[in-house]
């Protein structure tokens, strides 16, 4: 983002390869391998959508973000990892749910879009390397891999999905830098998923990661037809549930960790704060539109849409006062004033 998952460095142009297994990736300059693990990380649910009436459990947080002390998600780039098929598998991936999801990081990634993804800007932390190498709080680069030679099993849990995380790192050779959103294809469930949650983000020593299970499987549950009717909504859970998990990373990717970023007196994060509520279509300076929820503002006190860092108002020097002549002491007979 040098605005945030905001305003980022233009997004890298995706060539297709090898039959479009996967994306070519951008040359990186050499750098370390990702030392052990900064803290053991927990994931950090975005629970289901509340029954008809109910309120959602994190909308009842109060009180702003605090800064816990650890990293913001700052300069990473992306891989979106298609876990056991590819964008375009009618049989996968009926509804684009891949397709879909990487339309909405490179449209996040780019610094011309930054309005809704702007939010998260005026959470700052610790940067640099490890983890993250730029001081511009966002990703600087998105690109997808497919990996075929793996499948999900049916009701993998998160040690599973770190192993996947674990391949992607292996496929990049030098993930230092990257983050990760795991994508698996439909009707393959993962440990608590619907019952307990719809995503959730997590890390692995220096890498964070998002998992995404098949959003249309869940249903209303998740968000599907939340801000669309008919077909033109099967993929609102995608986005609001991908754009809840990808503020979060950015502002908190290393949650419950020795090395938390930014949450509330509760463990709310920015996303969870406001979690189904305001839902609407996002229309994007892209032209891009999206049925995503808010994120909370500390500067506005509340979830917003939109976001606009403030311009410092520039001050105008007050001129110094125009000295007073003194007048000379009369030393005539006569003085007048």
């Amino acid at each position: 983002m040098k605005k945030l998952f905001v305003a980022a460095l233009a997004s890298g142009v995706l060539a297709a390869c090898s039959a479009g297994s996967h994306a070519m990736l951008p040359q990186r300059a050499s750098g370390p391998v990702q030392p052990a693990a900064i803290g053991v990380s927990q994931p950090h649910l975005f629970r289901p959508r509340p029954a008809a009436g109910a309120r959602a459990v994190e909308a009842t947080s109060t009180g702003p973000l605090i800064y816990r002390g650890g990293y913001i998600q700052a300069g990473s780039n992306l891989l979106i990892v298609t876990w056991g098929f590819a964008p375009g598998d009618t049989t996968r991936d009926p509804y684009g749910v891949a397709n879909k999801v990487t339309a909405l990081a490179k449209t996040l990634d780019n610094s011309a879009n930054g309005t809704w993804n702007n939010t998260v800007s005026q959470y700052t932390g610790l940067t640099g390397s490890p983890p993250y190498t730029t001081a511009a709080n966002t990703h600087d680069y998105v690109a997808q891999w497919s990996d075929l030679g793996s499948t999900p099993p049916n009701g993998y849990t998160d040690a599973q999905a770190q192993a996947e995380v674990a391949r992607a790192q292996a496929y990049l050779g030098n993930s230092n830098g990257w983050a990760f959103v795991l994508i698996t294809p439909t009707h393959i469930s993962a440990s608590g998923f619907v019952t307990n949650w719809c995503g959730y983000h997590s890390a692995i020593g220096y890498s964070s990661y998002i998992v995404l299970p098949y959003m249309p499987d869940a249903g209303g549950s998740c968000g599907e037809n939340f801000v669309n009717g008919g077909a033109a909504g099967i993929n609102d859970g995608t986005t609001i549930v991908a754009g809840h998990e990808i503020g979060e990373m950015v502002t908190d990717p290393f949650p419950n960790s020795a090395n938390a970023g930014w949450t509330d007196s509760s463990g709310s994060e920015i996303g969870d704060k406001c979690a189904w509520t305001g839902l609407q279509n996002v229309t994007f300076p892209n032209g891009a539109s999206f049925a995503m929820q808010p994120l909370y503002s500390n500067a506005s006190g509340g979830c917003v849409q939109t976001y606009t860092t403030p311009t410092p108002v520039p001050t105008t020097p007050r001129p110094s006062p125009t000295a007073i002549p003194t007048k000379p002491p009369c030393t005539s007979r006569y003085c007048y004033e």
